[in-house]
């Protein structure tokens, strides 16, 4: 008699069970079909970095719609099947995860270990004030928003010995991401730079109210025949320089 099948992104197990999940052992277990995979099925076979490439770009992009449609208002609370979408989801992206690792096992180069310690020892890093010894003296309302976002940006330069918090973006980024990342950044290291905000009918109160102001940027660009892509990378970028001439200036080094 076959097993009986358990629905994808749904739990195998009573919602009740408070019991502990061994999470690293059923990662072992994906890991182990992966390998079976990878020896017996043409397809896994013939697979590359490259070609596995579309596969993680779509796996996120499908993700990052079930979790729209659990923000959005018809989403009824939080429905259950659009967790279990979410759930599902999460794991086709894992599975792009643990695909890339054992090909660069295969190569000597890492493996799924190493992708795991390696975010680990990363995340500890970067939280010094809650990692550390002092973490009770320093955590918490005492350390700002601001200067942590701070301090997590100048982590990262020295940890990748970078010249600059602007490097590392992915230069495929929509205008509209890279602005967000640039004027994130320069808040953080330089935000004497960043323009005040400034708007006859005030800031948007919700995303909702955002998105018709950006719309109606749009078309007033259209009406320009301005291409408004354009002009928010060209204004980002100019950004960025100013930022990256801000580090230039203040660093004894440069």
């Amino acid at each position: 008699m076959p097993a009986a099948e358990s629905t994808p992104g749904r739990l195998d197990r009573p919602v009740d069970d408070d019991a502990p999940r061994a999470a690293g052992a059923a990662l072992d277990a994906l890991a182990e079909v992966m390998a079976t995979l990878r020896s017996a099925c043409p397809w896994d076979r013939r697979q590359t970095h490259g070609s596995l490439r579309r596969h993680l770009l779509e796996e996120c992009h499908e993700a990052l719609e079930a979790l729209d449609r659990i923000a959005s208002p018809d989403a009824s609370g939080g429905d259950a099947a659009h967790f279990a979408d979410l759930c599902e989801e999460l794991g086709d992206v894992l599975f792009q995860v643990v695909f890339h690792a054992h090909l660069a096992a295969e190569e000597s180069r890492f493996d799924l270990a190493d992708v795991i310690d390696g975010v680990r020892t990363k995340l500890v890093a970067r939280h010094p004030a809650i990692f550390t010894d002092d973490a009770a003296s320093d955590a918490g309302e005492a350390l700002h928003t601001e200067a942590r976002g701070a301090a997590w940006e100048r982590a990262k330069v020295a940890e990748k010995a970078r010249a600059s918090v602007m490097d590392g973006m992915p230069p495929t980024l929509p205008a509209l991401a890279y602005a967000s990342k640039v004027v994130t950044k320069a808040h953080a290291v330089a935000p004497a730079l960043v323009a005040p905000v400034s708007s006859t009918t005030g800031p948007p109160t919700d995303e909702a109210a955002l998105g018709r102001e950006l719309l109606a940027i749009v078309q007033t660009a259209r009406a320009a025949e301005l291409d408004p892509e354009v002009a928010l990378r060209t204004a980002a970028r100019a950004l960025e320089e100013a930022v990256r001439g801000a580090e230039r200036r203040t660093d004894p080094g440069g």
